[in-house]
């Protein structure tokens, strides 16, 4: 498993809904295929139940004609008999039946609960035969991605009473679990994994039955009873999650730009972390990413909720205890754990259970540590308070140690990694695939590797902290961290720039020698500024140049490069969140221009996914070959961080630089998407006021700011080239 990249089929069709740790990936059809290996099917708390899935009418398939699955919650399918049927002796021409299947998750029953309705536009009333398939398979995660040996399903068991089908499984963990499949529907027949229904269907009229698929888990085998009574209606299970969505939504600050697409695409963005929020010891988080990663990565989690602090901080917070909880405490190198180290991704599955992956949680990641940190300072920030620092003041303490102690292992100045788990990652930064750190010629570089952007998280971290650390009084400890930061970001320009390219090296591998290779990560190194001022220039112009800017983002590699691929993992691909951080970081150094064509070329590929929804990453290939983006075929999606990118991209043009301790906003040389004339962004929350903005495009191209509403004590000041004047100011009437 170590280093290599996963080998699932396709599911970039898929239609994904989720509601807390339940989630469903078919195909556009409804269906989930019967034949392995796939990534379709119904997952819960890294075991996929349900793997197959499909409908036949009078023996035949049905075509597909739409699919809504707007709600991250709820999809819905239509189909039709494209071909003539027979039922009983009765004969079906083509096109007469379409047949409506609504299907909702709900999670906190652990149920997928589906409606049909089959409708007849035929002159004969039909007795209709309708066989339903389904497959159990009760995978660990690493074995539906390939990364383990499946194992095969003699634990399973399987019986039909009555209209119920009960599948349960006796886990290898010690756990049962358990899937219950109820027809509320005529069965006149079962067998193995299947029935068939018959429905009686007027003529010009249609007709109505369920299917409900509930989850269970235990360590009791009478507490995973397949065999239950029906529960709520499905009317009851939409109307509740239709509320939560509304309230969701509630909570974030709004905008409104007067582009249709571009506000589907900012709903879409908060629609899809609401998918992604889930809760594990009493805190929300973002999982990372639908199918693959529905679980809590230190990395993932922390940079989501970090982009989405203009909108609504309290995920951050959240986010930062429950890290906090699973904190390193100890030397582990199965699961690449050190005292201070901040998790990388943590499983619940029966591999995990019993010890066969490391992932209880794993810690192969330099990266998570020092963003750990900053998204504590970022917090601090918005809300201009110091109380999670102090509250997380311990924790806070072990990972600068971490910094210091192991994250530099070697004491030679960088943070670096050398994974030492025989299960874990080879590659431990962002870009984490085996083939991800490359020479100039291609080949794999070797650890210890540093990477550029983690020398810059370092740095950002060692400031934020030593803000902190002064408004709590304790100056020196202050002084030491700004020492610090300052040191790193000499050695970092010295030992990182390379004449030869004209940029930065993408990593520092062993014995200290430079990948010269043109690359994203830094770009991200951007963002923290740790780049030297007059570097800043060269960095932008390179990043826009037509190898990296494919016209809809930057690559992850340069098209020149040997290693390049358009749709290699992390070499070539373009990732949104990667060109987030990078705009971001371009906008810190005044290079606007730059930001502002990174941006739109992220919003514009937005507008042609299905839902306007931003998959995890998409192919390199430059906007000019196609019309639309490539996708890449098993591309997570919803994503959190992707999704994120979006709220964040849009704070960055905005130019919104919070003072919470000031209780001041900043409005630093605003932007506005292109095509965007007005943009309305309500509920934007500086300490512990709000308010809502309003920006326009003025005839001479500048955007003039106005804040519509103030409430609480806050205030706004604008600038706009070298121009800097307060708004507005106000304190509760």
């Amino acid at each position: 498993m170590r280093g290599e990249p996963s080998e699932e089929s396709s599911v970039e069709d898929a239609i994904v809904i989720k509601d807390g740790d339940v989630f469903s990936l078919s195909r556009p059809d409804g269906s989930m295929p019967l034949t392995r290996p796939h990534g379709y099917g119904v997952y819960y708390r890294d075991c996929r139940y349900l793997y197959g899935y499909e409908l036949r009418v009078c023996g035949r398939p049905l075509h597909k004609l739409a699919v809504a699955s707007g709600d991250d919650f709820r999809a819905v399918f239509e189909s039709t008999n494209c071909e003539r049927l027979v039922a009983g002796t009765v004969e079906v021409p083509m096109q007469t039946l379409i047949v409506r299947v609504e299907r909702i998750v709900d999670g906190d029953a652990l149920t997928l609960r589906e409606r049909w309705t089959v409708r007849n536009f035929g002159t004969t009333r039909l007795q209709l035969p309708i066989t339903c398939v389904f497959g159990a398979g009760f995978e660990d995660i690493f074995e539906v991605r390939e990364l383990v040996e499946p194992t095969l399903d003699d634990r399973i068991d399987d019986e039909w009473r009555d209209r119920t089908l009960g599948i349960v499984y006796d886990g290898r963990d010690g756990v049962y679990r358990s899937l219950s499949i109820r027809i509320d529907a005529p069965v006149t027949e079962t067998h193995k994994l299947g029935c068939e229904i018959v429905l009686d269907v007027p003529a010009r009229g249609s007709r109505t039955a369920a299917v409900k698929f509930a989850i269970r888990e235990s360590e009791t085998r009478a507490e995973v009873d397949p065999f239950e009574p029906p529960a709520k209606r499905i009317e009851q299970v939409k109307s509740g999650l239709s509320r939560s969505r509304s309230e969701w939504l509630a909570r974030y600050a709004s905008v409104r730009t007067g582009n249709r697409s571009l506000d589907r695409t900012i709903e879409r963005s908060l629609l899809d972390l609401r998918a992604l929020c889930t809760t594990h010891r009493g805190h929300r988080y973002f999982a990372a990413g639908i199918p693959w990663f529905c679980t809590l990565f230190g990395r993932d989690s922390l940079l989501a909720s970090l982009m989405t602090l203009a909108f609504e901080p309290s995920m951050a917070e959240d986010t930062l205890r429950l890290l906090a909880s699973y904190q390193g405490r100890r030397l582990d190198a199965w699961k690449d754990e050190q005292p201070g180290k901040i998790l990388h991704e943590i499983r619940f599955g029966e591999l995990a259970r019993m010890g066969q992956v490391p992932h209880t949680p794993y810690y192969g990641t330099v990266d998570a540590t020092p963003l750990y940190l900053i998204a504590v300072g970022q917090h601090a920030r918005w809300t201009g308070s110091t109380r999670l620092f102090d509250e997380l003041r311990p924790s806070i303490e072990a990972a600068l140690e971490w910094l210091d102690r192991y994250g530099d292992g070697r004491g030679e100045r960088f943070v670096e990694y050398n994974g030492r788990s025989a299960g874990g990652l080879i590659n431990q930064g962002w870009k984490d695939s085996g083939e991800a750190i490359v020479r100039a010629d291609g080949s794999i570089a070797e650890p210890p590797i540093a990477p550029a952007e983690v020398q810059g998280y370092a740095y950002l971290a060692r400031l934020e902290m030593a803000e902190l650390f002064e408004r709590s009084g304790d100056g020196a400890r202050a002084d030491a961290l700004r020492k610090a930061a300052a040191m790193l970001r000499r050695r970092f320009n010295e030992a990182f720039w390379r004449d030869d390219i004209g940029f930065f090296a993408m990593a520092l591998e062993e014995h200290d020698r430079p990948c010269d290779v043109v690359s994203s990560n830094p770009g991200q190194a951007l963002w923290t500024g740790i780049v030297a001022d007059e570097r800043a220039a060269a960095v932008a112009e390179r990043l826009l140049a037509a190898d990296m800017f494919s016209g809809w983002g930057i690559r992850t590699l340069s098209r020149d490069a040997n290693a390049y691929n358009a749709v290699g993992y992390h070499v070539g691909t373009v990732w949104p969140h990667d060109n987030a951080l990078i705009a971001r970081g371009l906008r810190r150094y005044g290079c606007d221009d730059a930001a502002q064509r990174i941006c739109d070329g992220i919003f514009a590929a937005s507008f042609c996914f299905p839902l306007n929804r931003l998959p995890e990453l998409f192919a390199g290939t430059a906007k000019d070959e196609f019309e639309l983006p490539v996708r890449y075929p098993v591309a997570c999606h919803p994503q959190a961080w992707s999704a994120a990118a979006i709220p964040f991209m849009l704070e960055t043009l905005l130019g919104l630089e919070p003072r919470g301790f000031e209780r001041q906003l900043r409005i630093k040389r605003p932007l506005l998407p292109q095509a965007v004339h007005t943009l309305e962004i309500r509920g934007v929350r500086v300490a512990d006021a709000t308010v809502d903005l309003r920006f326009e495009r003025t005839p001479s191209g500048d955007v003039a700011v106005s804040a519509e509403r103030i409430d609480g004590a806050l205030g706004i000041v604008v600038e706009i080239g070298r121009r800097t004047r307060a708004e507005a100011s106000a304190t509760p009437a």
